[in-house]
């Protein structure tokens, strides 16, 4: 610490930093705003001298201007005003800003992410009566800068504010607002105070510091006034021993807000009479909390953007409503922001008028809005203390939307009950068609997903949950343990299913059910008017037996439902030898610890057979379990593959000289097991290391025991690290061909660095060995780019448009002033114009190129060159001319044609791709762990039978991909 304040590096990437001189960049932006703006200049002017007198900023010497090359940037900076507080400027630095192709953003870690969740804060802030806020001064000024750091916050400014002065230099001392590195550092910094100080203050202040605030807000209720002011003072006393300054408080409480110093209350709060007990109304992460009242809602100001859009997005996005307050209300916008998507107009497009007409009725209801509150605190002032909680969250989904809604049951001492709204959410419905029952299981699993949110967030201990649907078709999936469902099904019910019982699901009237207000939204007079939505159901507030019962669900519910598979039952017997039993059990697993416990299980149960008068039945296997099964399989395999040296040793010791582990120089251990003798009795190794177990390579097991070692023991790692693993315990002869197996089968290995597919190399298409015709024939074509230019002040970006002569490998490039059909065909005009229409163009897949048969113009018969004989050369000019194309085309048949006829690579036929293998899409400017997965659902074989591109279906789409750019990870075989 330094002035009680921490000092905290910046996260360089690469130490030291190597970053280009900026400070071009920094005069060119400097004062751009002002200069827009003369009347920003005295406030801009204050807030810099401010930054300087508090010591955040400080001036730079002249003679340490040029002393840190490589380690020194310039930071634009630019002011930024709150509309929510006109009166508050704020100056920001720009690290994003890019000079030379980097940002300081760019070489500085981000740091974890230690910001409380907002919904967690926020649940927090109701749990109790008496509520706190409180907001740290320039939390992120309060931690300092490293000297050896700071020039890289280096920024100009003009020497006592005058723009007719030259500008000096000045950097900060301080982290500031704008560096990707200072949320996480001034976390950190926050929560280190609490840490170094946890000794001398309650356990409950320090819980506030860690999880209360949602980086420079803290909002913490508790049960009473005196906690309330007890808590106040601690908090400010703790976080000024860090170089916090914990000010602008204000509470529901009178007696609170009247022991906090005048200075440190919220400005509000200064104003307020307290005799008369009228407290203001002030905003809570956002959320508008009337302190009188104590209750929060939300205030909107919408401004005319016009009937648009994009005007309705900008309007709809600026209802901030984290705990879905009114997301009913809402609904009603999203979706005719929906509509409008789907009709594919243009952002600027008016709306339709049937939308246009529902959009402006909920422009009329959005001021009546700011009329909804929810109490903030969830526990009522009559209630006694809280003797049961409980969770219950409602969920439904409609053609329209589908969400969910959080209630909290409260019991007291004396038996009362009483109901307080949670949260809600909703999402639209996908524009791409979905059934019903998927909809009401999409909510139900959002449903899920609230409580484990709230479960995490809330410090009241919650008995109970139970979640409510009106849909009996969720309930049998949820309640199904037989039946098997598509893919989309079957993953929601495991969501479901995850750490939930499906006798916490109940059934709700569609009627009654709250959530239905998600899926179908409310308008302003709605919200206002019903009750349903903000205090939930009338019968949570009876006795658990008063609750709806669900009806007796027909058990054909489920018997034509698409989302079922039906299955055809095929019964066989097969006949197996009583020698071949055990060797059948060995080859059913894939797995050598499954292997293991089920031998272990049998053994244990072979000797509870034998002495289950004497013995009670265990109900888990244990260390020495595992390790009797090992021996036993190891004991199986040895008998029945090195029998004759398990009995050579048994009778006088020594083996045959013909026996294929004689150069093992094997040796008998005390459970009759075949181990290496080897040379390495004086070795330091565990004795298991030294004697290891012989294992045939040629034998499942052996396979199994590789695999092990390879996915579990060494993370995927290579052969040489899996063989040294696996001769720790056992020695496979010849391993290294069986591991080699067993990395090319393994599909987390091909993920990782697994070869693409290849085929023999097709033969040429006639375009290419097709002469006589003039160049440019036969074309194809390609765009790259883009490059930067200049065009005044800005840059702009120009494309190229590369034609080729198939035939001559002849090149013109074109210019593209955009990646747009309307330049490429100007491109095309103007390629035509030079060298004459093409007969036929083979373009790629870019957009700007497809479909080709919009872009090309119809083209004459070019009329051949003719036969030519040696006098020909002594003709008119144009006969030379062509002369000279006959001996051209000669020439190129003769020693061009010929060099193309060998293949250089892709000789040999490879196996073809098929419908149903799982590949791997390469996609060469992604990292390969983001590589797409795909199915082949189709192939095209060439004329020789050969496939060289096939279609593969993603998650998003259906695409077509050569096979060198697929990698195979399990095939449909």
């Amino acid at each position: 610490m330094v002035d009680t304040h921490y000092q905290m590096d910046i996260p360089f990437k690469v130490l030291p930093p190597q970053l280009p001189n900026n400070r071009s960049l920094a005069e060119k932006r400097l004062g751009r705003r002002l200069a827009k703006n003369p009347e920003m200049h005295d406030r801009y002017k204050a807030e810099i001298e401010n930054l300087l007198d508090k010591r955040y900023a400080e001036r730079v010497l002249s003679s340490d201007i040029d002393a840190s090359p490589g380690g020194t940037w310039y930071l634009p900076h630019h002011n930024v005003v709150n509309p929510n507080k006109p009166e508050k400027l704020r100056i920001v630095f720009d690290c994003a800003a890019e000079y030379a192709g980097t940002s300081l953003n760019k070489n500085v870690m981000q740091g974890p992410d230690m910001t409380n969740k907002l919904i967690g804060v926020l649940v927090r802030f109701r749990e109790q009566r008496v509520a706190v806020m409180g907001d740290i001064e320039a939390m992120f000024h309060q931690v300092k800068v490293t000297p050896s750091h700071r020039d890289v916050l280096r920024f100009l400014w003009w020497r006592d504010g005058d723009i007719a002065n030259q500008p000096e230099v000045f950097r900060m001392a301080v982290h500031l607002f704008g560096g990707v590195w200072c949320p996480s550092c001034a976390s950190y910094a926050l929560h280190r105070t609490a840490e170094d100080h946890e000794d001398e203050f309650d356990p409950e202040v320090i819980t506030t510091v860690m999880e209360n605030f949602y980086a420079d807000d803290c909002l913490k209720s508790v049960e009473n006034d005196e906690k309330a002011m007890k808590l106040v003072e601690q908090l400010c006393k703790l976080l000024s021993m860090g170089g916090f300054r914990l000010t602008k408080w204000l509470s529901n409480s009178p007696k609170v807000i009247e022991s906090i110093p005048l200075e440190e209350r919220a400005k509000s709060a200064k104003e307020v009479d307290l005799d008369n007990g009228l407290l203001p109304v002030e905003r809570a992460l956002g959320v508008h909390w009337d302190t009188h009242r104590d209750v929060l809602g939300i205030k909107i100001k919408p401004k005319e953007k016009g009937y648009t859009r994009r005007g309705l997005l900008s309007i709809v996005s600026s209802v901030y409503d984290p705990l879905g307050f009114v997301c009913p209300f809402v609904l009603q916008a999203k979706k005719i922001f929906q509509d409008e998507c789907k009709r594919g107009k243009d952002w600027d497009d008016e709306l339709e008028p049937g939308n246009l007409e529902q959009w402006m009725k909920w422009l009329q209801g959005l001021p009546k809005l700011e009329e909804f509150s929810v109490p903030r605190c969830i526990v009522p002032q009559e209630f006694g203390s809280p003797t049961s909680v409980q969770l219950h969250h409602f969920c439904d989904g409609s053609m329209v939307a589908y969400g969910a809604v959080s209630y909290i049951r409260l019991v007291d001492n004396r038996g009362h009950i009483h109901t307080s709204f949670l949260m809600g959410k909703l999402r639209l419905a996908p524009m791409k068609s979905m059934t019903i029952p998927r909809l009401e299981l999409s909510a139900a699993v959002m449903a899920v997903r609230m409580d484990s949110i709230l479960q995490r967030e809330m410090r009241l201990e919650v008995q109970s949950t139970t979640f409510w649907t009106d849909s009996q078709i969720v309930l049998q999936y949820i309640k199904n343990t037989s039946k098997r469902f598509q893919t989309f099904v079957t993953n929601r019910v495991n969501v479901i299913h995850d750490g939930l019982l499906p006798a916490q699901w109940r059934y709700v009237d569609t009627r009654s059910n709250p959530a239905d207000d998600a899926s179908r939204g409310l308008d302003a007079k709605q919200m206002l008017c019903q009750s349903r939505w903000k205090q939930g159901l009338a019968f949570l507030s009876a006795d658990e037996t008063a609750w709806p019962v669900e009806p007796e669900a027909s058990p054909d519910l489920l018997q034509d439902d698409k989302e079922v598979k039906h299955e055809a039952k095929t019964c066989a017997v097969e006949g197996v030898a009583p020698d071949d039993v055990i060797n059948t059990l060995l080859k059913r697993y894939s797995s050598w610890h499954h292997l293991k416990k089920t031998v272990a299980w049998l053994l244990r149960f072979k000797a509870w057979l034998r002495n289950h008068r004497q013995q009670e039945p265990q109900v888990s296997l244990h260390v020495h379990n595992l390790q009797a099964a090992e021996k036993a399989i190891i004991a199986h395999l040895q008998e029945k593959h090195f029998g004759e040296e398990v009995r050579a040793l048994k009778t006088n010791g020594t083996i045959s000289r013909k026996s294929a582990v004689y150069s093992l120089d094997p040796v008998m251990d005390d459970d009759g097991l075949l181990r290496v003798g080897g040379r390495l009795k004086m070795a330091p190794l565990a004795e298991q290391a030294k004697h290891p177990l012989i294992v045939l390579r040629e034998h499942h097991v052996a396979e199994l025991v590789i695999r092990h070692y390879h996915e579990r023991k060494s993370a995927h790692s290579g052969r040489e690290y899996v063989l040294c693993l696996t001769r720790e315990r056992f020695w496979i002869p010849r391993a290294r061909p069986l591991i080699n197996r067993v990395l090319r089968d393994c599909v987390v290995c091909r993920r990782i660095k697994g070869k693409t597919c290849a085929q023999r190399m097709a033969d040429l298409p006639k375009d290419r060995v097709t002469p006589g015709d003039p160049s440019f024939t036969c074309t194809g074509v390609d765009c790259f780019g883009p490059f930067f230019v200049k065009r005044g002040r800005s840059q702009e970006k120009r494309y190229g448009c590369l034609f080729t002569c198939l035939a001559t490998r002849a090149i013109h490039i074109e210019k593209l002033n955009q990646m747009d059909p309307a330049s490429f065909i100007n491109a095309l005009v103007r390629f035509s114009a030079k060298r004459g229409m093409p007969k036929r163009m083979r373009p790629d897949d870019a957009e700007v190129l497809t479909p080709n048969h919009l872009l090309l113009l119809r083209a004459g018969q070019p009329a051949p060159p003719g036969n030519f004989i040696k006098q020909d050369a002594y003709g008119r000019r144009w006969r030379h001319v062509q002369l000279l194309a006959y001996q051209f085309w000669k020439r190129w048949i003769r020693e061009y044609l010929p060099t193309q006829q060998l293949r250089r690579k892709w000789i040999d036929p490879q196996r073809n791709v098929v419908a149903g293998d799982t590949v791997l899409i390469m996609e060469e400017a992604t990292p390969r762990r983001n590589w797409p997965l795909g199915l082949i659902t189709r192939t095209f074989p060439g004329k020789d039978g050969l496939v060289r591109p096939a279609e593969v279906k993603t998650r998003q789409n259906i695409v077509v991909r050569p096979v060198d750019k697929l990698c195979l990870l399990e095939s449909a075989d």
